[in-house]
């Protein structure tokens, strides 16, 4: 008989439904999505990786197995590292031989060895249909998301970040330095950081007690900042104060404050426990003052946001946002005692100024520079 193709869009809850089937034909149901390559995607799935490959944490469940396949393989290697790694740091836009953003296992599937899950089955048959079925579900995999924190898993099981780690920017000759502001057993990083009006390679950076090779390092496509994915199958030992890299100084970039962090890609401080705080920047200088300003949130923000600061002494504090021009379009001033503080900012404070803005922090010793994405 002919073969004949229906086609349908799952809802947001992931249910689906064809209508107009016959009763007591067959059929075949499959899923596919090859979109969102990137979505949960980070430097701690390489970690997770590593120290499976390694089998100091082997995976538990079959479903992880087959989301760290990213050169569709069916086994997992170092291989699907570098592919992952390559694609983190945006030097690619699809994963190795074919192998989708997204793959839909039989959701009654079950396995006699979990521990090798390949092949697997993406389609349902149906020899005979009855009048309905209700049970023809699939799980949703996303290849290099082994830790579940795409969109789709966030929305069934929250997995909250274990707090913030600070790094400070210090100004040391022909260098930035960056220091960390804690003492860990460090086995992973990701950050992004835009440096304003100026561009940078790889061979601008020193290193500091990590070991910054060209593989973990590659420029944002405008030029103007980079992004690090960085992990290690041995734990570094950081204290505090210790220079993490170094950036050199160039003619668009001489101080820190033309440097923020770049608010589209995620943070990470990955630590040997795995446990995964977001990362903030401050700038260090060698008063006796001390600013310490958090990221705005949320961001991208419609309505209103919020940006939190903190004072190791009171001070005068000038909040400013500026266009990508660098005209100020909204400027407040406070007298802030020391300790912690939340600053609101609403759409009436910018009048119709939307999209890419510059968020400007300063007191008497120091300045502290964000972006931040205000929606139409």
């Amino acid at each position: 008989s002919d073969v004949v193709n229906y086609e349908t869009i799952t809802q947001e809850d992931g249910s689906y439904i064809f209508d107009n089937l016959q009763v007591g034909d067959a059929y075949v149901v499959s899923m596919e999505k090859n979109s969102d390559l990137l979505d949960g995607v980070t430097t701690i799935d390489i970690v997770l990786i590593q120290r499976h490959l390694l089998g100091l944490k082997r995976f538990d469940s079959p479903y992880k197995l087959i989301a760290a396949d990213t050169d569709n393989s069916e086994h997992i290697s170092i291989a699907d590292l570098v592919i992952l790694r390559r694609a983190i740091l945006r030097q690619i836009n699809q994963f190795a031989n074919g192998q989708q953003s997204w793959r839909f296992v039989d959701a009654q599937q079950t396995w006699d060895n979990a521990s090798d899950p390949f092949p697997y089955v993406e389609q349902l048959k149906v020899n005979n249909l009855p009048n309905s079925i209700t049970d023809a579900d699939f799980m949703a995999i996303k290849i290099g998301d082994v830790n579940g924190s795409n969109k789709i898993s966030s929305r069934i099981k929250s997995k909250p970040r274990s707090g913030q780690a600070t790094i400070a920017m210090r100004n040391n000759g022909e260098f930035i330095e960056l220091i960390s502001q804690q003492n860990a057993h460090l086995t992973g990083l990701q950050i992004a950081l835009d440096i304003d009006g100026a561009s940078i390679s790889s061979d601008d950076f020193r290193d500091g007690i990590l070991d910054l090779s060209s593989d973990y390092i590659q420029p944002l496509s405008d030029g103007q900042g980079f992004i690090i994915s960085w992990s290690d199958t041995k734990d570094v030992g950081v204290q505090k104060g210790d220079v993490l890299f170094a950036i050199r100084k160039t003619t668009g970039v001489q101080t820190d404050n033309r440097i923020s962090i770049h608010q589209e890609i995620p943070t990470e401080w990955i630590t040997s426990e795995l446990s995964v705080r977001e990362i903030q920047i401050i700038s260090e200088e060698l008063g006796d003052q001390q600013l310490m300003v958090g990221q705005v949130r949320p961001n991208p923000w419609e309505d209103r946001t919020q940006l939190s600061l903190a004072l190791l002494q009171s001070d005068l504090v000038t909040i400013e946002v500026m266009d990508l021009s660098g005209r100020v379009v909204h400027t407040m001033t406070k007298s802030l005692s020391s300790g912690r503080h939340d600053i609101v900012l609403t759409r009436a404070d910018l009048g119709q100024h939307f999209g890419v803005l510059m968020l400007r922090v300063s007191t008497s010793q120091e300045q502290y520079l964000q972006r931040m994405t205000v929606l139409r």
